[in-house]
């Protein structure tokens, strides 16, 4: 069909330079400009629809607030928050009953475990995988992949497995998210908000799905009388391709749609990635231990000192551990923790990588040893970024499996003395420093290790490993 739209559009797409006469202007930062001009200006806050990230959300309703326009009124949220609201707004159409439940990503695998659970013949093979780690997780991924996009041809226990979860659903009056974001298109495209908003804003269409991006077209294409279009992303920055984010698809379907009306303009952001981390347990000990050992310098008895807190893990062992390993006098009720230094852990995934065993124990962390020369900027790519952008640090970290393998097998060493020189080539030891706890910890899993390769003789190194992991775990 034809697209007739009079009215300003603008459409970023997130590289080159900043857009003239906008100081310092980013992709949120152009739309929140523009949205101030607006309430400013008048305009019906009731009839400007805002869909953005939860992390802007806030943003744009100081603004409204400021401007004293009836912000209560202003529709604002995420994408999914508004296919849900609609699918609300219009639930007569759908179902029969008003008191119908939108399911979560967990309670999906609850469905597909129970559905598997009951060794239905047509789904036998599926069924005797249910308990692999993660089985469950894909089954789910790929009943969304394929309500995001049917054109995906299916296999006979694909089939059946989707058939018999769309039958649950429907007999208990639930809907999935991609459920919701088809009954939202039909909706949308029924005209149901033809006459509702005078200007759409949307920031972050690179995170949208090919469904979200239809919506979208599809709510734009049924509003003629819209003034405003204001339409912001950035490809670079999608990062969730693993939840159906189609950056690329969505930058090409709205540029088809929408560039030859608009002045396309490029956005400069900065910076191009913000990575906080939060404490770990370690680090909360850490503190608690630093703070003691000052009141302690400052004449105050040890007897005198109580730590009262919330335990919902090791804190306390751990707590435990470090002031003895530093000679500071402590009671615990419980006993002290083994080998969960979170520099520990990222070693002995690394042992794990480099041996090809699924135990990834702390991937992220395996991925900061100085080994690997990743910033933290590299490290949120290869996790969490599309394939373009993790393509690089892939290629990477495999080429450090392989120089650790050769490094294993370079010298006929005994099985211990692999874990040795593993942990001085990825840079374990050069972390550990003169830092006392880490350096009591590896010390214990050395000798560890020498007892258990007593016990379990010359096996193969990766053998040695698998054995070793299961003994630590118990």
């Amino acid at each position: 069909m034809g697209f007739l739209l009079t009215t300003d559009i603008v459409f970023i797409d997130g590289k080159g330079v900043s857009p003239r006469r906008i100081f310092n202007c980013g992709k949120t930062s152009f739309l929140l400009e523009k949205f101030k001009e607006l309430v400013s200006s008048g305009a019906d806050v009731s009839r400007i629809l805002v869909l953005c990230p939860l992390s802007v959300k806030e943003r744009f309703t100081d603004i409204a607030l400021a401007a004293a326009s009836g912000c209560g009124e202003l529709h604002i949220d995420s994408f999914s928050a508004f296919a849900k609201w609609a699918l609300k707004k219009n639930s007569h159409q759908f179902t029969r009953s008003c008191d119908f439940t939108i399911i979560s990503g967990k309670e999906e695998e609850v469905i597909v475990k129970e559905i598997l659970s009951e060794n239905l013949p047509p789904l036998k093979n599926f069924s005797a995988c249910r308990n692999f780690r993660g089985f469950i997780s894909e089954a789910v991924n790929f009943i969304d992949a394929h309500k995001i996009d049917p054109s995906v041809k299916l296999g006979p226990d694909e089939f059946a497995l989707l058939a018999e979860y769309d039958k649950r659903l429907k007999e208990r009056d639930l809907f999935d998210l991609r459920d919701v974001e088809k009954l939202c298109l039909e909706s949308v495209s029924s005209g149901v908000f033809s006459s509702g908003f005078d200007h759409i804003f949307l920031d972050g269409w690179e995170d949208l799905n090919r469904q979200e991006s239809r919506i979208f077209i599809s709510l734009v294409e049924r509003a003629p009388a819209l003034k405003g279009l204001y339409i912001a992303g950035d490809p670079s920055r999608g990062i969730y391709d693993f939840l159906g984010g189609d950056a690329e698809g969505t930058r090409k379907a709205l540029e088809e749609k929408f560039a030859p009306h608009s002045p396309i303009l490029s956005a400069k952001i900065e910076p191009e990635f913000e990575v906080w981390k939060f404490l770990s347990d370690y680090d909360n000990a850490q503190w608690i231990l630093s703070k003691i050992k000052k009141l302690i310098a400052s004449g105050i008895s040890p007897e005198d000192i109580a730590v009262i807190a919330r335990d919902t893990g090791d804190e306390i062992k751990m707590l435990e551990d470090m002031a003895s390993g530093e000679g500071v006098p402590v009671s615990c009720p419980s006993g002290a923790p083994f080998f969960k230094h979170p520099q520990f852990l990222a070693f002995m995934s690394f042992l794990y990588f480099t041996e090809g065993i699924d135990e990834k124990v702390s991937f992220a962390d395996m991925l900061a040893l100085p080994v690997f020369k990743m910033s933290d900027s590299d490290i949120f790519r290869f996790l969490e970024g599309s394939h373009e952008m993790s393509k690089g640090p892939a290629e990477k970290i495999e080429k450090v499996r392989i120089s650790a393998k050769k490094a294993a097998r370079a010298d006929s060493l005994p099985n211990p003395a692999k874990i040795k020189k593993l942990y001085s080539f990825c840079g374990s030891e050069e972390l550990a420093g003169d830092d006392i706890v880490l350096n009591r910890l590896f010390g214990k899993f050395f000798e560890y290790a020498e007892k258990f390769h007593s016990i379990t003789g010359g096996m193969a190194f990766e053998t040695f490993l698998s054995f070793l992991s299961e003994s630590l775990a118990t």
